[in-house]
């Protein structure tokens, strides 16, 4: 039979032991038994490090492309590459992307039109300097011709002179010939003086005619002596007025020891000479 409040300390200990396992009471109260179990070493799991993940990067601003709708918004479209922003645009302090590109395009249309009209600039001076070098070249050609021209006709107004002296000598020679015919003159006359008044030992190597008045005579004589004795008979001789000589030289034959003298002897006739 079970009465109300009749369980007392033990009954509590009782339940105490059966929760807590095997025990040992002390009096009024109770001391868990120690339970002994086996020492074990357990390793502590250590996780990687982790390398830093960079943070993600924002998306690329989307790039506003040449949209007609965008150059009939902001731009007048009658100027060319000299577009400007039309003017209820410019006094705006709008930031956002595309007026930024708007302005950036006003700023690159510019640019490029400058650079456009540089361009056209060089072409142009460097096409003007290939003409001009082109013009320079051509003159300086008709120059050189010009030049070669001047001395080709200095080099014949040379050769002019000198036929011209030679033509004068031709001219002076033909007169003193057209003279002698003129007058008759007999050359067999002068043979047969030179034939009567020559030494034995003398002879004539050469007979030039210079004038009706003139002649030279290439004279041979063993020695200086039969030489001057010549030229006293030529100066002796009527119609010769003077007998001058020039050049005289010695030649002596190595094996005979013998000398030759030769010298040009030049006779001046008397204008009577002929007539007589």
């Amino acid at each position: 039979m079970h009465v109300p409040g009749a369980e007392g300390p033990q009954t509590i200990t009782s339940s105490m032991n059966q929760a807590s396992g095997p025990s040992i009471s002390f009096g009024n109260g109770v001391k868990p038994e120690e339970k002994k179990g086996e020492f074990k070493i357990v390793q502590k799991q250590v996780a990687p490090i982790a390398p830093p993940v960079a943070p993600p990067r924002p998306p690329a601003p989307v790039k506003l492309k040449l949209n007609p709708d965008l150059w009939i918004k902001y731009f007048d479209p009658a100027k060319g590459l000299f577009k400007k922003i039309k003017p209820s645009y410019t006094g705006l302090r709008s930031t956002t992307e595309e007026y930024n590109w708007a302005i950036n395009s006003e700023y690159w249309l510019k640019m490029r039109a400058l650079l456009l009209l540089a361009l056209v600039v060089v072409i142009v001076l460097g096409i003007g300097l290939i003409g001009m070098k082109s013009y320079y070249n051509g003159r300086l050609e008709q120059y050189n011709a010009l030049v070669n021209n001047v001395n080709s006709i200095n080099g014949e107004l040379r050769n002019r002179d000198d036929y011209r002296d030679q033509s004068l000598v031709l001219i002076d020679q033909a007169q003193a010939i057209q003279t002698i015919l003129s007058e008759r003159v007999s050359w067999t006359k002068m043979f047969n003086v030179l034939e009567a008044i020559t030494l034995d030992e003398v002879s004539y190597t050469d007979f030039q005619i210079i004038d009706s008045t003139r002649i030279n005579l290439t004279v041979q004589a063993p020695s200086y002596a039969s030489l001057a004795r010549q030229v006293e008979l030529f100066e002796k001789t009527e119609g010769i007025k003077l007998a001058d000589v020039s050049d005289a030289t010695v030649a002596i034959d190595k094996n005979t020891d013998a000398q030759e003298i030769t010298g040009l002897v030049q006779l001046t006739l008397t204008p009577e000479f002929w007539n007589k």
